[in-house]
This record gives C-alpha cells, sequence and structure tokens, in this order.
C-alpha cells in the first residue's frame, strides 16, 4: 500500500518539495507543490501542479498496484483516470464534498469544463461510496452516478470512550471551523446567551480550526467570553480528553455529508443536541440526544435546555454501544472487503 498526497504551499523553495515516512509498513509519499498567485491563470497552473505532484509521488512506489483509492473525486480522481487510461489500474472513490449537496450548489455553479471533469472521472471509477445516503442521493440528482453505497468515516475507538470524570459544572463543547455558512456558529452563541440570560450556569469547550482573535471578538459580542473556554487547531486525543469532560455536543450546521464530531462524540458517550441536515444528523434517537431543525434558535435553546435540566437521564455507556452499531471500524473494514471481493 502506498498513501500518496499533493499539497500547495506557498512556503516551498523550490517548485516541488517531497516528504517521505512509513506507518506501521505503510508507505507515505506527500509532495508539496508551490502554489501559483498569477491572475486570471493561478487555477489552471495550480490544478496542472496538483496533478504533477501526485504523479512524483506515485513515482516514489513500487507502481505493482491492483487498485487506486481515491478520496474525494476531485481533483485528485484526474490522477486516478491518468492511472487507469496509461496502466489500466482500476480505481473506487470515497467522496466527501458537501460541494455535491443542493444546498451548497457549488458544483452546479461549475462551469461546464469542470462539470466534465467531474462527470469522467466518476463515470469510469469501478465503484463509488459515499460517506452518507445524503451524499450519494446528491450525486444522483447531479446525473454523476446511478449507484453507490454508503460508508461511515473511521472514528478511532481507542480515543473516544466514555471518560468517567466530568467537569463539576455543566459543560457544553462546540468543534468545528465556526464557518456562518455551514456551520452556523451565531447561531450557538445566540442560543447559549439566552440560557446565560434565564440563569442558567454553564461552561463552553470550544474547539475551532479558525483565526481565534475572529472568534473571541464574537464570543465577546454575544457576552460569552467568560464561559467558553477557547481551543485551535488540537489534535485529536485533545479533543476526545475535552468531550469526555463535558456533558453536551451542539452542533446546529445548515448541511453535512457525514458529521464526523457528531460520531466522535455519540462514542464518547455524549448526548447531542444536533440539527437534521444530512449525514449522521438523520439519525432520530433520544438515547443519543435531541434532533432540532436548521436554522431555529428557538427550538436549540429549548433542546439545550432540556438535556441540561435532565442530563442524569442520560447514560454515557448506553450512548457509546448505541452508537458502535452503525460506527464500528471492524464492520466499515467488512463491507470493504464484501463489496470488493
Amino acid at each position: 500500500m502506498h498513501l500518496c498526497f499533493a499539497r500547495s504551499s506557498k512556503e516551498n523553495k523550490t517548485k516541488f518539495e517531497v516528504e517521505e515516512s512509513s506507518i506501521e509498513g505503510v508507505k507515505i509519499t506527500k509532495v508539496y507543490y508551490r502554489s501559483s498567485s498569477l491572475p486570471l491563470l493561478k487555477s489552471f497552473i495550480n490544478l496542472k501542479r496538483y496533478i504533477k505532484a501526485l504523479k512524483i509521488a506515485y513515482a516514489k512506489g513500487e507502481r505493482n498496484y491492483d487498485l487506486a483509492h481515491v478520496n474525494v473525486a476531485f481533483p485528485a480522481g484526474l490522477f486516478a483516470l491518468h492511472l487507469k487510461r496509461k496502466y489500466k489500474l482500476p480505481y473506487i472513490i470515497t467522496e466527501h464534498w458537501s460541494g455535491y449537496l443542493s444546498a451548497t450548489k457549488l458544483y452546479e455553479k461549475s462551469s461546464l469544463f469542470v462539470k466534465k471533469l467531474h462527470q469522467n472521472i466518476f463515470k469510469e471509477a469501478q465503484k463509488v461510496f459515499t460517506v452518507s445516503k445524503t451524499l450519494g442521493e446528491a450525486l444522483q440528482q447531479n446525473q454523476l452516478i446511478n449507484e453507490f453505497d454508503t460508508l461511515p468515516n473511521y472514528i478511532d475507538l481507542d480515543l473516544f470512550q466514555p471518560q468517567s470524570e466530568k467537569l463539576s459544572k455543566f459543560t457544553f463543547v462546540h468543534v468545528s471551523t465556526v464557518d456562518e455558512a455551514t456551520k452556523n456558529f451565531s447561531g450557538i452563541l445566540q442560543a447559549l446567551a439566552q440560557l446565560k440570560e434565564e440563569g442558567l450556569g454553564f461552561q463552553f469547550n470550544l474547539v475551532v480550526e479558525a483565526n481565534t482573535e475572529q472568534v473571541k471578538a464574537k464570543l465577546n459580542e454575544y457576552g460569552l467570553s467568560d464561559l467558553t473556554k477557547l481551543y485551535s487547531y488540537i489534535d485529536a486525543a485533545k479533543v476526545a480528553e475535552l468531550m469526555g469532560q463535558s456533558h453536551c455536543l451542539i452542533q446546529f450546521s445548515n448541511f453535512e455529508t457525514f458529521s464526523i464530531v457528531l460520531a466522535e462524540a455519540w462514542l464518547t458517550g455524549l448526548p447531542c443536541v444536533y440539527s437534521k441536515c444530512g449525514g449522521l444528523t438523520d439519525v432520530q434517537d433520544p438515547t443519543l440526544g435531541i434532533q432540532v431543525t436548521p436554522k431555529q434558535v428557538d427550538e436549540l435553546v429549548n433542546a439545550l435546555r432540556k438535556v441540561m435540566l435532565s442530563i442524569e437521564n442520560y447514560s454515557p455507556i448506553e450512548i457509546h454501544n448505541t452508537s458502535k452499531k452503525f460506527l464500528n471500524p471492524t464492520q466499515i473494514k467488512d463491507k470493504y472487503l464484501r463489496i470488493l471481493s
């Protein structure tokens, strides 16, 4: 097995820089390419450099492979298409991109040329997996595929386990990029501000991949700075630790293709308040928490209040065991092998 990555970088001293490593016998090659900033031409130049970077990474391997696995069809699928046509190497796709969803319309807004590239990639794939039924159906609606199988994302069960030690004060946790269009971060802050105004005592663990100064300004705007512990770009082990210490996860997205954070929280034994917007958020089970309507802040407030006042009714072990039935990595592996055999 050989994992090949291509990443853009403005820090490159040369056009392409190679980084090689190995984990448990699996060869990993990362090629960083210098990104272009030329007006009008940068998209085309960067795409060519991306494909070239993957060619460099591939050349570092043995080349006697049976199958290529594309993680997100575009643009990596263009290289898989090249391998199939030049070396007759079949490829499969696991798709995650939210741009195919009607909520984003990113694919729909693409040029005819870009759409044609997507169509060719999917047309020649041996098999297409999607991380949710919602995403698979979106691909069908965009006439990119006829059939698909769903496979959830892998979650490390060794990391995300119920913890016995909770913080003494009721704690909400939210983990995301805090992007407004996707995650509706302002809606979460509005709901928490309402709970604070009602006099309910809580604290807020906030984990972001974003500019912390902007996040701090937003927290201050809603009067939540004093209740919030802010963490930025932390590793998975720290995320698991913070989830385990907390009492309830909040997810109020406008759309999701899977929702890794929801999976991690459930496996940690956390009840969740989450908006029904695709992927795992379509699961409705009172054992796991409360499902709300996207953008409906009043619903979110009521659900958060209800969980706070009835937290003793939720069992971390039951939440973990229930979610493990559909998030177990062994089941994911077995399904891959069964479908591909």
